[in-house]
Protein backbone atom coordinates (compact mmCIF):
# COMPACT_ATOMS: atom_id res chain seq x y z
CA UNK A 1 0.00 0.00 0.00
CA UNK A 2 1.42 3.41 -0.96
CA UNK A 3 1.64 6.39 1.38
CA UNK A 4 -0.98 8.20 -0.73
CA UNK A 5 -3.38 5.28 -0.29
CA UNK A 6 -2.71 5.19 3.47
CA UNK A 7 -3.37 8.93 3.81
CA UNK A 8 -6.60 8.65 1.78
CA UNK A 9 -7.75 5.67 3.84
CA UNK A 10 -7.05 7.53 7.09
CA UNK A 11 -8.84 10.68 5.91
CA UNK A 12 -12.00 8.60 5.44
CA UNK A 13 -11.46 6.69 8.71
CA UNK A 14 -14.40 7.39 11.03
CA UNK A 15 -14.20 4.75 13.76
CA UNK A 16 -11.67 2.05 12.88
CA UNK A 17 -8.06 1.21 13.59
CA UNK A 18 -6.16 -0.01 10.54
CA UNK A 19 -3.04 -2.05 11.35
CA UNK A 20 -0.79 -2.45 8.31
CA UNK A 21 1.87 -5.14 8.21
CA UNK A 22 5.30 -3.86 7.22
CA UNK A 23 7.88 -6.61 7.42
CA UNK A 24 7.95 -7.99 10.95
CA UNK A 25 5.90 -5.07 12.35
CA UNK A 26 2.38 -3.71 12.30
CA UNK A 27 1.91 0.04 12.03
CA UNK A 28 -1.08 2.32 12.57
CA UNK A 29 -1.05 5.73 10.89
CA UNK A 30 -2.69 9.10 11.60
CA UNK A 31 -6.25 8.59 12.95
CA UNK A 32 -5.63 4.89 13.56
CA UNK A 33 -2.53 5.82 15.56
CA UNK A 34 -4.54 8.34 17.57
CA UNK A 35 -7.18 5.74 18.42
CA UNK A 36 -4.71 3.01 19.35
CA UNK A 37 -2.84 5.39 21.69
CA UNK A 38 -6.00 6.97 23.12
CA UNK A 39 -8.20 3.92 23.60
CA UNK A 40 -5.99 0.81 23.54
CA UNK A 41 -2.35 1.15 24.54
CA UNK A 42 -0.04 4.15 25.07
CA UNK A 43 2.55 3.57 22.34
CA UNK A 44 5.22 6.14 21.52
CA UNK A 45 4.00 8.20 18.56
CA UNK A 46 6.54 8.77 15.78
CA UNK A 47 6.31 11.13 12.86
CA UNK A 48 8.07 11.85 9.61
CA UNK A 49 7.63 14.23 6.72
CA UNK A 50 6.72 12.39 3.52
CA UNK A 51 7.56 14.30 0.36
CA UNK A 52 5.13 12.44 -1.93
CA UNK A 53 2.12 13.59 0.10
CA UNK A 54 3.76 16.81 1.33
CA UNK A 55 2.80 16.33 4.96
CA UNK A 56 3.84 14.90 8.28
CA UNK A 57 2.66 11.35 8.90
CA UNK A 58 2.14 10.13 12.47
CA UNK A 59 2.46 6.44 13.27
CA UNK A 60 2.88 3.83 15.98
CA UNK A 61 4.25 0.35 15.53
CA UNK A 62 4.74 -2.95 17.28
CA UNK A 63 6.25 -6.34 16.37
CA UNK A 64 4.01 -8.96 14.74
CA UNK A 65 4.60 -11.19 17.76
CA UNK A 66 2.64 -8.65 19.87
CA UNK A 67 -0.45 -8.92 17.67
CA UNK A 68 -2.24 -11.51 19.86
CA UNK A 69 -2.09 -9.24 22.92
CA UNK A 70 -3.27 -6.23 20.88
CA UNK A 71 -6.16 -8.28 19.48
CA UNK A 72 -7.08 -9.47 22.97
CA UNK A 73 -7.15 -5.88 24.28
CA UNK A 74 -9.42 -4.86 21.39
CA UNK A 75 -11.75 -7.85 21.79
CA UNK A 76 -11.96 -7.25 25.55
CA UNK A 77 -13.25 -3.75 24.75
CA UNK A 78 -15.98 -5.25 22.59
CA UNK A 79 -14.48 -4.27 19.24
CA UNK A 80 -14.52 -6.52 16.20
CA UNK A 81 -11.10 -7.55 14.87
CA UNK A 82 -11.08 -8.52 11.20
CA UNK A 83 -8.36 -9.89 8.95
CA UNK A 84 -8.79 -7.78 5.79
CA UNK A 85 -7.19 -10.38 3.50
CA UNK A 86 -10.05 -12.75 4.13
CA UNK A 87 -12.49 -10.28 5.75
CA UNK A 88 -13.35 -12.89 8.36
CA UNK A 89 -12.75 -12.49 12.08
CA UNK A 90 -9.08 -13.15 12.71
CA UNK A 91 -7.75 -15.65 15.22
CA UNK A 92 -4.93 -15.33 17.71
CA UNK A 93 -1.46 -16.42 16.75
CA UNK A 94 -0.68 -19.66 18.50
CA UNK A 95 2.92 -20.23 17.40
CA UNK A 96 5.83 -18.13 16.25
CA UNK A 97 5.63 -19.87 12.83
CA UNK A 98 2.15 -18.38 12.34
CA UNK A 99 3.71 -14.92 11.90
CA UNK A 100 4.51 -15.77 8.28
CA UNK A 101 0.83 -16.27 7.54
CA UNK A 102 -0.31 -12.96 9.07
CA UNK A 103 -2.57 -10.63 7.15
CA UNK A 104 -1.23 -7.53 5.44
CA UNK A 105 -3.96 -5.48 7.17
CA UNK A 106 -5.99 -5.95 10.34
CA UNK A 107 -9.11 -3.83 10.83
CA UNK A 108 -10.41 -3.10 14.33
CA UNK A 109 -13.99 -1.89 13.97
CA UNK A 110 -16.32 0.02 16.27
CA UNK A 111 -13.58 1.87 18.12
CA UNK A 112 -15.10 5.28 18.79
CA UNK A 113 -18.43 6.99 18.45
CA UNK A 114 -17.13 10.07 20.25
CA UNK A 115 -16.38 13.40 18.65
CA UNK A 116 -12.62 13.28 18.23
CA UNK A 117 -10.39 16.28 17.69
CA UNK A 118 -7.68 14.76 15.51
CA UNK A 119 -5.99 18.10 14.76
CA UNK A 120 -5.65 18.92 18.48
CA UNK A 121 -4.13 15.47 19.06
CA UNK A 122 -1.64 16.02 16.21
CA UNK A 123 -0.59 19.39 17.60
CA UNK A 124 -0.13 17.87 21.06
CA UNK A 125 2.12 15.15 19.60
CA UNK A 126 4.34 17.74 17.93
CA UNK A 127 4.37 19.96 21.02
CA UNK A 128 5.39 16.99 23.18
CA UNK A 129 8.13 15.84 20.81
CA UNK A 130 9.64 19.03 19.44
CA UNK A 131 8.13 22.12 20.98
CA UNK A 132 7.05 23.46 17.57
CA UNK A 133 3.68 22.52 16.13
CA UNK A 134 2.96 22.30 12.41
CA UNK A 135 0.06 24.73 12.80
CA UNK A 136 2.44 27.32 14.28
CA UNK A 137 5.40 27.42 11.89
CA UNK A 138 8.21 29.84 12.41
CA UNK A 139 7.40 33.17 10.83
CA UNK A 140 10.62 35.14 11.37
CA UNK A 141 14.28 34.31 10.87
CA UNK A 142 14.90 35.59 14.43
CA UNK A 143 12.76 32.72 15.76
CA UNK A 144 14.94 30.28 13.83
CA UNK A 145 18.05 31.94 15.31
CA UNK A 146 16.58 31.57 18.80
CA UNK A 147 15.97 27.84 18.24
CA UNK A 148 19.56 27.43 17.10
CA UNK A 149 21.07 29.38 19.99
CA UNK A 150 18.89 27.57 22.54
CA UNK A 151 19.90 24.11 21.30
CA UNK A 152 22.43 22.60 23.79
CA UNK A 153 24.90 21.33 21.18
CA UNK A 154 27.60 20.71 23.79
CA UNK A 155 25.37 18.13 25.52
CA UNK A 156 23.81 16.60 22.40
CA UNK A 157 24.74 13.29 20.89
CA UNK A 158 25.68 13.29 17.20
CA UNK A 159 22.29 11.71 16.41
CA UNK A 160 20.41 14.40 18.36
CA UNK A 161 22.38 17.10 16.53
CA UNK A 162 21.58 15.50 13.17
CA UNK A 163 17.90 15.27 14.07
CA UNK A 164 17.92 18.93 15.15
CA UNK A 165 19.44 20.00 11.83
CA UNK A 166 16.80 17.94 10.00
CA UNK A 167 14.08 19.65 12.06
CA UNK A 168 15.49 23.07 11.14
CA UNK A 169 15.58 22.06 7.48
CA UNK A 170 11.90 21.05 7.60
CA UNK A 171 10.94 24.29 9.35
CA UNK A 172 12.73 26.37 6.74
CA UNK A 173 11.27 24.33 3.89
CA UNK A 174 7.69 24.19 5.11
CA UNK A 175 7.41 27.20 7.37
CA UNK A 176 7.65 30.83 6.30
CA UNK A 177 11.31 31.23 7.17
CA UNK A 178 13.49 32.35 4.26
Amino acid sequence: MTVKEIVAMELANENNIYLLREGMFYRAYNRSAMRIVTYLKPFKVNHKYVKTVQQEILYVGFPCSSLPSIKKLAIDKGWQVTDSDSMTPSHAITKQNDIDSLSSMIVVQGVSNKEEDYQAWVEKQFADSEGVTPSHPLTKPSELAKLITDFPIENATPMEALMFVNKLKQLVRHGNVR
